[in-house]
């Protein structure tokens, strides 16, 4: 009211204003995810082919999976056994209710139990633990929130569990590759073994290669995006690497496509990397057919508003835009 009245503030104004809030938004969060893609790509290849490395992280993720686990089915048991001192109320009273409230009190009971797995979903549930501090009341709201908080629980529970045997199952093939190195584990067939002499020796030297060219692009992109304001200067000078190749070397046109793809498909596994990575205090966490629908939609729009912009800005640090050609091409001829 007070922008209307003193500002002449408008509706369409305030869609405006929240597209631009978009926007930022959006500028913020590609800068940030793909800053920390152009960093941590090259340092996870380099990595890769480190064994012993790998397999020490892989024991402190489980570690701290296996914490994880532990609240995770703290909290699950004193949902199941919320869930039990509901039903039991719920026998208790039924009788006393009207039919219509009954009704509605058992499909909302129904939901609930929907929610728990069942049993022959590969998922070993705990022991239900009834909470003594619970006050249970049969309304639809304490239902409804009863609901929503079994269902968070499950979910963090299924994701929990995922990711323990996923560690588990690293850390093994880890522990065999390097026992097989050293001569200690020996495949079960040939074809074992080419498998993990490919993974032991030439994985190992390929990820060092791609770590070492993924640094230079890493480099050349950051010192295009640092000095991308001299064009501007009186001199106009093009510093950038992407440029000076295109414009002054004037290879090939398909080198040019295979080049200009090659750099924004790293851009773009940058980007990805990053946003795939990318939790806050454990949301947002991407975790194969156990992610909730809201982190899923999150990363979509992500995914897809970001594309534009990536590309946008390797034409851009490539002086390829109307304004960079018109200083450093047209005004020169």
């Amino acid at each position: 009211v007070l922008l209307v009245l003193r500002f002449q503030f408008s509706l369409q104004g305030l869609s405006g204003i929240l597209v631009s809030l978009a926007n930022v938004f959006g500028v913020f969060v590609s800068t940030l995810m793909l800053s920390y893609g152009l960093i941590e790509v090259p340092k996870w290849l380099w990595k890769f082919g480190d064994y012993q490395a790998k397999l020490r992280s892989s024991e402190i993720r489980a570690t701290y999976t296996m914490e994880r686990m532990e609240e995770a089915k703290s909290s699950m048991a004193l949902a199941l056994g919320n869930i039990n001192a509901v039903m039991s109320l719920y026998d208790k009273s039924k009788k006393d209710m009207p039919t219509r409230k009954r009704k509605t009190i058992k499909k909302f009971i129904r939901l609930i139990q929907a929610e728990v797995p069942n049993p022959d979903s590969g998922l070993t549930l705990p022991k239900a633990i009834q909470d003594n501090a619970l006050h249970c009341a049969l309304t639809e709201d304490y239902l409804a929130g009863l609901r929503f908080k079994v269902k968070k629980r499950v979910i963090e529970f299924r994701k929990v569990n995922y990711l323990w045997k996923k560690r588990c199952v690293e850390a093994f093939e880890l522990e065999d590759l390097i026992q097989w190195r050293t001569g200690d584990f020996q495949a079960s067939s040939w074809i074992g073994s080419v498998f993990l002499t490919i993974r032991a020796y030439i994985l190992p030297v390929f990820s060092r290669i791609a770590a070492a060219a993924t640094a230079l692009l890493t480099m050349a992109t950051i010192w295009s995006e640092a000095t991308l304001w001299t064009i501007s200067l009186r001199n106009s000078l093009d510093l950038s690497p992407f440029s000076y190749l295109i414009h002054q070397l004037h290879p090939p046109y398909i080198v040019v496509i295979l080049f200009c793809f090659a750099c924004v498909l790293y851009l773009y596994t940058c980007l990805f990397f990053g946003i795939f990575r990318f939790r806050l205090f454990m949301l947002y966490e991407l975790v194969p057919k156990h992610t909730d629908p809201f982190t899923l939609v999150l990363n979509s729009v992500l995914c897809s508003r970001l594309l534009i912009p990536v590309a946008y800005n390797f034409i851009t640090i490539m002086h390829e835009t109307t304004y960079s050609i018109s200083i450093l091409y047209e005004g020169a001829t």
